[in-house]
């Protein structure tokens, strides 16, 4: 995912050269920077979503993804990191972060990963 403006223009050629339709596919988000969320970021996103491409945010539950980003970012989809899935059967804390990230996503309008 770059905040190049050019990327979503680059996306939808190669999209249309292969008959893709954009509601088909799905962009992974991750934060790398704190720069992450500035405007030229947020303007391409918007654009996306604008064209029918779903947006996903990964590793949910890490220090990098946090609140801020499921703001601005408006994602359809939550993946969670792998952390809080393993085990999550016999622990009581992975399964109530598991459930409020589930209670979030589906306020939102999204879904869990």
């Amino acid at each position: 995912m770059s905040s190049d403006p050019g990327f979503l223009a680059h996306l939808l050629r190669h999209l249309e050269a292969h008959r893709i339709e954009p509601s088909r596919v799905t962009v992974e988000i991750v934060e790398h920077t704190r720069e992450w969320a500035g405007p030229a970021l947020l303007t391409v996103l918007q654009a996306m979503r604008d064209h029918g491409i779903r947006l996903a945010l990964v590793d949910v539950g890490q220090g990098q993804s946090n609140y801020r980003m499921i703001v601005d970012c408006k994602p359809d989809y939550l993946k969670v990191d792998s952390y809080f899935v393993r085990g999550v059967q016999d622990d009581p804390y992975r399964q109530a972060v598991l459930h409020s990230v589930a209670v979030l996503a589906s306020r939102l309008g999204g879904s869990v990963v």
